[in-house]
């Protein structure tokens, strides 16, 4: 089954990305670990990695059970929206002007927030796909890659990015 092996080969792309995000974070540690918008920002890029393994990881679990996978991607969707939501909170409190151009830098968090989102609708309504003649998981997993795609994108931003920077 194409599915199968589709979220077969996300979940362990996923979870290697995230262990190469988390060897990139020994580089920088001394940099990022005192600023707080740094530290938000660090989960919220691991995020990127963690929920799509996981969320691959249980449409593998689910095989036929459709609300396993859509309890899975609901939860994963809405704690990817919450740890974005979160940031940008972070980030204006501060109002780190460094910050605010990562948070918003052509539209980052925007297009993982309508992502996440989407997720979400997807699977707490896979019908409104399937009568478009759209199969919801793969929907979703168009989705998911976008994220892991994104992530990786900000991961490279972020770790390029000079600590001056931000002031």
């Amino acid at each position: 089954m194409v599915q199968e092996t589709f979220y077969q080969t996300v979940a362990q792309l996923s979870f290697t990305l995230l262990g190469l995000w988390w060897l990139v974070l020994q580089t920088k540690y001394r940099e990022w670990i005192g600023n707080p918008v740094r530290r938000r920002m660090v989960t919220t890029i691991s995020l990127y990695f963690l929920l799509p393994g996981a969320m691959s990881l249980l449409a593998l679990l689910a095989g036929s059970n459709r609300v396993i996978w859509q309890v899975a991607f609901v939860v994963a969707g809405c704690v990817g929206i919450i740890a974005v939501l979160v940031f940008v909170r972070d980030a204006a409190r501060i109002g780190s002007a460094g910050a605010w151009r990562l948070l918003f830098g052509q539209g980052a968090r925007l297009v993982t927030l309508v992502l996440y989102g989407g997720i979400v609708v997807v699977a707490l309504i896979p019908d409104v796909v399937s009568d478009l003649g759209a199969v919801p998981l793969t929907v979703t997993g168009i989705l998911v890659s976008l994220l892991v795609v994104l992530g990786l994108a900000l991961a490279w931003a972020y770790f390029v990015e000079p600590a001056s920077s931000e002031s």
